[in-house]
């Protein structure tokens, strides 16, 4: 911090040092150079230090502080104390002037925001009624490909549904212990018109566990697990069992290419199977940990491409040993 004071104040050193000089030089050229000169000297240069001395605490106490909320977020970080400079105070002026702009332009943001979700909400619960309707007036055509139609459709809207609410996720958890089997077979049974169509076969092995956790939410990403399985199995099946306290499901669909792999959890990200199929909304696995990593549990996608894919979810990420 020295180094830093001495930088910041060489003017005034170099100020103190030609002052010095002209004490000294001016006199030794004329031949008057005494005592007096020098004591002249001395006393200089001792009271230009010593007015330093508490100039260099103000500074060292000010650059502590300003260091101190460095990795604080703009909003909340405080003012350095201790503000003399007429500079630095017009900089402390500017500095709330731009903090009070930005708390009204955020909370406009968060409002427009708000209204958005709640409008999208809406409209999600809305159109659930028309697509119940529709279900009843397919059931008795026996369409198959028109009822898997409508059933993806269902599936985007609550997709859509669970991706709003995960922002304030954590006020709708209910964590009990719960049977991770029940929770599979419900997925199963929902999805069980897509193996039908499909004709893809199902081997399920139940995996007896216990968890705590959020049964709903749990539910919501197995579903989206064996949502991705289907989508991109056309042949062979689908395999869910157990091992090593996690649950793991497994398809022989067309994989996912290793450039993708590693950014198959980011937001939006569809990769090359979402761009070839033109199917993918690139939030599936990213909501699928999100609510994970909320519920304490981890996931892990292994896959090979044209060889299949495996997820793995990972209950209690702290004592697994993998799979």
């Amino acid at each position: 911090m020295m180094r830093r004071y001495i930088r910041d104040r060489k003017l005034y050193l170099s100020f103190l040092a030609v002052t010095v000089i002209i004490l000294t030089a001016v006199p030794f050229l004329y031949e008057t150079y005494d005592k007096v000169c020098r004591y002249m000297t001395i006393l200089v240069l001792f009271s230009g230090f010593a007015l330093m001395i508490p100039d260099h605490l103000r500074y060292r106490k000010t650059v502590r502080e300003l260091e101190k909320t460095a990795g604080i977020p703009f909003p909340d970080a405080p003012l350095p104390e201790g503000i003399t400079d007429e500079p630095q105070r017009l900089y402390a002026d500017l500095i709330r002037q731009y903090r009070q702009e930005y708390e009204e332009l955020k909370e406009q943001t968060d409002s427009v925001s708000r209204d958005l979700r709640d409008t999208y909400i809406l409209w999600a619960h809305q159109i659930k009624t028309p697509i119940a309707a529709m279900r009843l007036l397919l059931e008795d055509k026996q369409d198959p490909q028109l009822n898997e139609q409508l059933f993806h459709i269902e599936e985007y809207v609550n997709q859509l549904l669970y991706y709003f609410r995960s922002e304030s996720i954590s006020g709708d958890f209910v964590i009990r212990s719960c049977s991770v089997d029940e929770v599979v077979r419900a997925a199963l049974r929902k999805y069980s018109v897509i193996f039908i169509r499909r004709k893809l076969k199902l081997e399920y092995e139940p995996v007896d566990l216990q968890v705590d956790t959020d049964e709903k939410w749990l539910g919501f990403v197995v579903e989206q697990l064996l949502s991705n399985a289907t989508k991109y199995t056309q042949s062979g099946g689908i395999r869910i069992y157990g091992k090593d306290g996690c649950l793991v499901i497994e398809d022989t669909g067309i994989g996912i290419a290793p450039e993708d792999l590693k950014r198959i959890f980011e937001k939006g990200y569809t990769g090359l199977n979402g761009r070839q199929e033109h199917r993918s909304t690139g939030l599936g696995l990213y909501l699928c940990r999100e609510i994970l990593k909320k519920l304490g549990h981890d996931i892990r996608i292994e896959s090979e491409a044209g060889k299949g894919t495996r997820a793995v979810i990972v209950f209690d990420p702290e004592n697994s040993s993998g799979t």
